[in-house]
């Protein structure tokens, strides 16, 4: 959902999971095959070298993480850090609040 000017690739990687994930994520990758790379794995690598992997992969001039149980409210997030760090050269990241919720709270 994120709107803005500038290039979007989004590296999406499986650590094997055991659900209909894999389908879903394939069904996203032939939906955008320009913009979506498809990171899986036939075992659990667990977080640090399932990162590592995806960090490898990487090609642009900025990276923003978005885990997978996590999601962005704004749809200009991308855009407005984006051109923070272009305007900013004095700046290596930026980064923003977030909020947590408990489901059973």
């Amino acid at each position: 959902m994120q709107k803005g000017d500038f290039k979007l690739e989004i590296i999406i990687r499986d650590d094997f999971s055991q659900d209909n994930t894999a389908k879903i994520l394939e069904y996203y990758k032939q939906k955008y095959p320009k913009i979506i790379s498809l990171l899986t794995s036939n075992k659990n690598l667990g977080v640090t070298k399932n990162l590592e992997r995806c960090l490898k992969k990487f090609e642009g001039g900025y990276i923003a993480i978005c885990e997978g149980d996590d999601y962005w409210t704004d749809i200009y997030k991308l855009d407005e850090q984006s051109k923070f760090l272009e305007e900013q050269k004095d700046y290596a990241l930026c980064f923003n609040s977030f909020l947590m919720y408990y489901d059973d709270q």
